[in-house]
């Protein structure tokens, strides 16, 4: 019995998902037609084929659109089920309505496709399904199968019924899992899967000194600078040459390490894209320096990139992103945070999460306090043997 094709060996018969669109004319939901003269660093993203796909972005650079023609070819091609997350069941009606619904309008060959089943949550395509979820039911991860889940914005999503939703590869051939999103803090959502990708850049070549680099953002280190403030032009890193929109269209992917890893990986910036010139990236990091806007927006939202740091603002689907309804069964060491002020307040918890939080008068039961060891931090290391407490050094001096 000869081995299944694979989707490479398809879409090379098929003339691929690019001779697709150009055949048809395939427009977006405005109905312009697609282009890649101010997208060419989403052409490779198109035909990238791996497995598992991450892509950490900046907003609105083209990856939605891309991810809804790239299921819908497939479905199509290769009779894969999909299921394509977003944070929410409102999301997911504002984004099928406002966009894959429009996009399919205006497009004949996808409005034939789905002509015997197209709704917000489900759309037939060909003998294949793809199926829209929001991530704040566990309900949501159960009851379908599929080839291909599709991870739009997960850094907003609730990550453990993203992680649920892997059980739905099981029984795949294919076994694909696509994430894209802006990233918020390090080490959370889209940056996981970036960390251990290839993490390709988008190189272009200086046409002063020849130097190949990426663009980048760093105010503090001048070798790290692709943008003059003052004249509000990119530059050369190397030269300092003016770099005009030609230089950024013309660029290739480059991979940071050679080694074989799991994930093919992108980073996509607006810096990238020829359709955001200098000057309007200026006026983003302006709204930054005058408090109209957060730093980790900017870095977020424009330049793609995780931010930690002093005026990090976490929302409350962040938190409620890490929320769930699993029982906390206390195993290995238990930590214990203590803020010191007039009042001791603690949080405390495992690997699993957190446990408890509050306040306490002191730290021990002693003759001046008369406090029962329950109202003190003793307690907790007594409660728990294997614990550790961390105690802010500087609160404090005097407290009643």
């Amino acid at each position: 019995m000869s081995e299944p094709e694979t989707i490479k060996d398809i879409s090379h018969k098929t003339g691929g998902i690019i001779a697709w669109m150009l055949d048809n004319k395939i427009k977006n939901e405005k109905g312009d037609p697609i282009e890649f003269r101010d997208h060419p660093f989403l052409y490779d993203i198109y035909l990238d084929q791996s497995p598992n796909l991450v892509v950490t972005k900046a907003a609105q650079v083209g990856l939605s659109t891309l991810e809804i023609f790239r299921n819908h070819y497939d479905a199509k091609m290769m009779k894969m089920d999909i299921i394509y997350t977003l944070p929410t069941d409102q999301d997911v009606s504002i984004f099928v309505g406002g966009k894959v619904n429009r996009i399919i309008a205006n497009n004949p060959c996808m409005l034939e496709d789905t002509k015997d089943k197209d709704t917000i949550e489900q759309k037939a395509i060909g003998l294949s399904m793809e199926y829209f979820r929001g991530t704040w039911s566990k309900k949501a991860a159960i009851m379908i199968t599929a080839d291909r889940l599709v991870h739009d914005e997960k850094d907003s999503s609730k990550q453990d019924v993203i992680a649920d939703f892997q059980a739905r590869l099981q029984h795949s051939k294919f076994k694909q899992t696509h994430v894209f999103s802006h990233p918020s803090v390090p080490n959370n959502g889209v940056d996981m899967e970036w960390r251990i990708s290839d993490q390709k850049e988008w190189f272009i070549e200086c046409p002063h000194c020849k130097k190949e680099q990426y663009l980048s953002w760093n105010t503090e280190d001048p070798r790290k600078m692709s943008v003059n403030i003052e004249t509000e032009e990119y530059i050369c890193k190397k030269c300092g040459g003016v770099l005009s929109d030609d230089n950024r269209r013309h660029g290739r992917w480059v991979r940071k390490t050679n080694q074989p890893v799991k994930w093919s990986g992108y980073h996509v910036s607006m810096m990238m894209s020829p359709m955001h010139s200098a000057k309007s990236i200026v006026e983003k990091y302006n709204e930054v320096m005058n408090q109209k806007q957060t730093m980790d927006y900017f870095y977020n939202k424009i330049l793609g990139l995780p931010y930690a740091g002093g005026g990090n603002s976490v929302s409350q689907d962040m938190i409620l992103g890490r929320v769930t309804d699993e029982t906390n069964q206390y195993n290995g060491r238990i930590v214990i945070g203590v803020d010191t002020g007039i009042k001791l307040r603690y949080v405390y918890g495992n690997k699993q999460g957190l446990l408890g939080y509050g306040e306490c008068d002191d730290y021990t039961p002693d003759e001046v306090n008369k406090l029962p060891l329950e109202q003190t931090l003793e307690y907790f290391l007594k409660k728990f043997s294997n614990s550790i407490m961390v105690i802010d050094q500087g609160g404090d001096i005097y407290r009643k």
